[in-house]
């Protein structure tokens, strides 16, 4: 699209070049001074039209950096964010990992005490029995 475009641009600027240059070698040639004034007009033209196509280049030069500058600023932003979604889903594998650690450490101790409270009744039991 804007190499096409830009590219367009050169090959219009040539053009007019080859023909002011076409043109000024047959003014210098024809001796009628209607035809030179002829010729003047349309090397004038030219030359406007070249000034302009110079103009459109510099002005889409101009707009196509500050879109790239644009894009750039948006590529590192988005980079930026993109680095800081990654840290929190490590940082909430993490937290998870660590939850479900902490759950299964908690099922245990709980296990581990409920079998504690099952030992201290039966001591209890076997006590007030007097078979200690």
């Amino acid at each position: 699209g804007s190499a096409r475009l830009s590219l367009g641009l050169m090959v219009l600027a040539l053009v007019a070049l080859v023909a002011l240059r076409i043109v000024s070698f047959l003014l210098l040639h024809h001796s009628s001074d209607a035809e030179k004034k002829s010729i003047e007009a349309e090397i004038q033209q030219l030359q406007r039209n070249f000034r302009v196509l110079e103009n459109d280049k510099r002005n889409y030069g101009e707009v196509s950096q500050g879109v790239i500058r644009k894009q750039r600023a948006t590529i590192m932003k988005l980079s930026r964010e993109n680095k800081k979604m990654k840290q929190e889903v490590n940082d909430t594998r993490a937290f998870t990992a660590s939850r479900s650690e902490h759950k299964i450490g908690t099922e245990r101790l709980q296990r581990m005490q409920e079998e504690k409270d099952r030992i201290d009744a039966r001591l209890r039991d076997e006590s007030a029995r007097g078979e200690l």
